[in-house]
């Protein structure tokens, strides 16, 4: 009989002790439902003092770390959490979803057990599409092709690329997006989009006196934006600007670019270019180059035309030209399909 009253009497504060403990996070998650973080945080904090291995604790206070937006904090009490115990990863993904997360939370919910959000639709949806980057929205529908929500998410990824210039991978997913799914809404749209595309090239141009380009075809229409400098020199195949300061165009093959740069070739290139007036008598493959028209554009003015032969739209800016300290002259060309 003794010997049983000293165990029960040994036992007894274990209990107690236990008991105050769970009392420390029954109590915190009441001022969690009603918003008292710091209170909650204080009782956590010394509820983690005394069992640093209680996951539940640690869950709550990332959970509360996450609500304030502190996410450095929220982070390194949810990886307490999982080193606690693993099995925490699904609720800490759970209680992320249920709040309003944003892209930095639902990205961590992806590295604690990204099978877990592939095989539900609405922890995808929420993770790829709606907080993700446009980037990501793919791969929702990689994972469920069958939703009514993949043509949205394949829209939403076209868009993101034609934001971020990528024009010719947006074209292919709005073609992706009406082969796939005919009948949505969303190919509606992708239809009208392809009607009349034209796919967008930015041509950066450092000043290294060196042409840049992009394909054309013969009768393909164009149009160009000149960013980045106040002033330049334009050109169509066939035109040579006067002075080489400024950023010159020429639509041709490559080797038609060669020839016109090549002094012995073209002799009307060396004396508007101010250079030594080198010539072969020899040489019967003379290039005459015709000067017939030069303007002067700013920032954002537009120009256009359609392409007199197959080849390349060509673009180049001289080591004189007027360009704004560490950036680079630029030229957004649009090309009709």
């Amino acid at each position: 009989m003794k010997r049983t009253i000293l165990i029960c009497a040994a036992i007894l504060p274990v209990l107690c002790l236990a008991g105050c403990f769970n009392n420390r996070v029954s109590k915190a998650e009441e001022l969690i439902k009603v918003k008292s973080y710091d209170q909650a945080i204080t009782l956590l904090q010394e509820e983690i003092r005394d069992t640093p291995k209680n996951a539940e604790a640690h869950q709550l206070l990332g959970q509360i770390y996450s609500e304030k937006r502190d996410w450095q904090k929220a982070r390194e009490s949810f990886d307490s959490a999982v080193l606690a115990d693993p099995s925490f990863k699904r609720r800490i993904i759970d209680k992320l979803a249920s709040g309003q997360p944003n892209h930095e939370a639902t990205q961590y919910m992806t590295t604690l057990d990204i099978e877990y959000i592939k095989s539900n639709e609405k922890l995808a949806y929420l993770c790829f599409v709606e907080t993700g980057p446009a980037s990501d929205a793919g791969r929702f529908a990689s994972y469920f092709p069958k939703s009514p929500r993949a043509p949205t998410a394949i829209d939403f990824q076209a868009d993101g690329e034609m934001k971020r210039g990528n024009s010719r991978s947006a074209k292919r997913l709005y073609q992706s997006l009406v082969e796939r799914y005919p009948r949505s809404h969303e190919a509606e749209n992708a239809r009208r989009m392809l009607s009349d595309w034209w796919t967008e090239v930015i041509i950066r141009l450092p000043v290294d006196n060196s042409w840049h380009g992009a394909p054309v075809q013969k009768g393909q229409r164009y149009r160009y934006q000149v960013i980045e400098t106040t002033t330049v020199n334009l050109g169509i195949f066939g035109n040579i600007p006067v002075d080489g300061d400024h950023i010159k165009m020429f639509i041709g093959s490559r080797q038609d670019l060669h020839d016109m740069m090549d002094p012995y070739k073209n002799p009307t290139l060396v004396k508007e270019m101010n250079m030594p007036n080198i010539t072969n008598s020899t040489n019967t493959r003379y290039h005459q180059v015709e000067l017939f028209k030069q303007e002067t554009v700013y920032c954002r003015d537009r120009g256009r035309g359609i392409a007199p032969r197959s080849g390349y739209v060509w673009f180049e800016v001289d080591a004189g030209a007027v360009i704004y300290k560490d950036r680079f002259a630029a030229v957004k060309l649009w090309i009709k399909d």
